[in-house]
């Protein structure tokens, strides 16, 4: 899949860089899955992430916890990465048409950078 509103029915997706998988993330699709986005989580587990097609700009008012946000262009390549984003923060990439939050510390350890392209590599084995 190249986009990041091409997803599986189960609302999960795996997100892949250079075959690695990176992490299992829910896909906000419609209204009020964008709306909450984390909001009311005490913790993303350390592969567990959001994407957010059609969307070049985050916020974390009311969070409890810092995120990775890594700014996705058409092709799902990596636009901006903003590491430790803390509460209360806002943050934008021009141009970016989705966006992946992850836990913090994810988009080091995963060498995630501008300039990379990431798959959507199908439904992930995610269990709530």
């Amino acid at each position: 899949m190249s986009s990041a509103s091409s997803v599986s029915a189960s609302g999960w997706v795996a997100v892949v860089n250079g075959g690695r998988r990176i992490a299992d993330v829910r896909v906000a699709r419609d209204f009020w899955s964008r709306g909450r986005g984390l909001l009311g989580r005490a913790a993303l587990a350390p592969s567990e992430g959001l994407l957010i097609p059609k969307c070049a700009s985050v916020h974390t008012w009311f969070m409890r916890f810092p995120i990775d946000v890594v700014y996705l262009g058409r092709d799902l390549d990596v636009r901006k990465v903003v590491t430790d984003l803390g509460p209360w923060r806002f943050s934008w990439c021009r141009g970016a048409t989705s966006v992946l939050e992850l836990p913090a510390g994810c988009a080091e350890l995963h060498g995630l950078r501008a300039g990379d392209r990431l798959e959507i590599a199908g439904a992930a084995q995610h269990a709530r």
